[in-house]
Parts: C-alpha cells; sequence; structure tokens
C-alpha cells in the first residue's frame, strides 16, 4: 500500500491509476499533467508506472525518448523479475497457510458453539427434572403429614381409650391400623430419602 494524499492506496487501486495515466501518456499528456488529472503525487506516480514497466513520459515528445537497455539493465530488470515472482510466490504460501488457520479456527468457533448448545439443552432438561423432583418431594411430604396426623389421631384414640376402660382389652382393629400407618410413613420416609 503506498500512502497518498492522506490516506493510502491498495496495489489494486494503484493500478487502476496507473492504467488511466498510461493512457494519458499515450496521447501525449505530460507526466505532471496525469499526476494532477488523477489527483495523486507526481513521483509517486513515476514510481508506480515504473513498478508496472508502463512508460513515464509522454508519446510523441522527442525531447525525453527513451534510451535502449543497455546489458546491465537488462540483467538488473530480470533480477527484479525473479525477485518479484519469489515474493509473490513466498505471498502465496503465506495467504494459504493463513487461509488454513482461518478455517480451522472456525471449525474450532463452530465446535465450541455447538458444544456449547448441547450444554445448554442438557442445562434446561436438568432445571426441568429438578423441578419435577421438587414437586414430587413436595407432594410426598405433605403425604407424610397428612399420614403423621392420622398416625397421631389413632395414637391418642388409644391413649384415651386406655385411660377410659384401663380394664377394657384394646381393639384388635386400632392396633393393626396404628401399625399400617407406621409402616406407610416408614414407606414415604425411605420415599423422600431416595429422592433427596
Amino acid at each position: 500500500m503506498v500512502r497518498q494524499g492522506g490516506k493510502f492506496k491498495s496495489q489494486e487501486e494503484w493500478d487502476g491509476i496507473c492504467k488511466e495515466a498510461a493512457e494519458l501518456l499515450e496521447r501525449g499528456k505530460k507526466l505532471s499533467f496525469a499526476a494532477n488529472k488523477l489527483g495523486v503525487n507526481e513521483k509517486t506516480l513515476h514510481y508506480n508506472l515504473k513498478q508496472r514497466n508502463l512508460t513515464t513520459r509522454a508519446q510523441g515528445n522527442t525531447k525525453g525518448a527513451e534510451v535502449p537497455q543497455t546489458a546491465t539493465e537488462a540483467k538488473l530488470e530480470a533480477v527484479r523479475e525473479e525477485l518479484k515472482k519469489a515474493v509473490e510466490s513466498k505471498e502465496g504460501n503465506v495467504k494459504s497457510e493463513l487461509q488454513l488457520m482461518l478455517d480451522n479456527m472456525r471449525k474450532e468457533r463452530d465446535q465450541w458453539l455447538e458444544n456449547y448448545d448441547t450444554l445448554q439443552k442438557d442445562n434446561t432438561r436438568l432445571e426441568v427434572e429438578v423441578r419435577d423432583l421438587r414437586e414430587t418431594v413436595s407432594i410426598k411430604e405433605k403425604e407424610l403429614a397428612r399420614l403423621q396426623g392420622e398416625l397421631n389421631r389413632a395414637q391418642a384414640e388409644l391413649v384415651e381409650a386406655r385411660m377410659v376402660n384401663a380394664h377394657t382389652v384394646v381393639d384388635d382393629r386400632q392396633t393393626e391400623r396404628i401399625t399400617m400407618l407406621k409402616r406407610l410413613i416408614e414407606t414415604q420416609h425411605d420415599v423422600i430419602e431416595a429422592l433427596l
């Protein structure tokens, strides 16, 4: 990139500018005219035209006709071309390596997003299960409290019956009922412990 007029111009922009300048020069316009018309610095335009092996002089201008290349200049130009090709080759390799790294990073990001979505779904499922378990425990605790109340009433009735009639034999049905309630309470305790 080349800085021109406070901002940098890309190689593609300079390609277009140089093409227009070459057309102006072919029509016999001077380099200074082309630079002014295209809004760029004359020296920078000259440099970029040379970089692209384009003419830097107005056509038909005999004062500054180009001198034929010497053998040294031809060798120098050949070396420049080889260097340019080597740099372009290296740039291509670097670009392909960077693209590969970018592709790998995108794959990793996609995998992380997929894992995150899976974790979110699992988290939602677990929240629903915990809520359901809390509701079940709440229901079981209410049932346990109800059974405990029945047991307390049955025991109170038994104690009252014994007090009223100390010599009367306790009714087998009441004893059976108390035993059954105790078993239900123990079962409910076991269920609640298993849920927790």
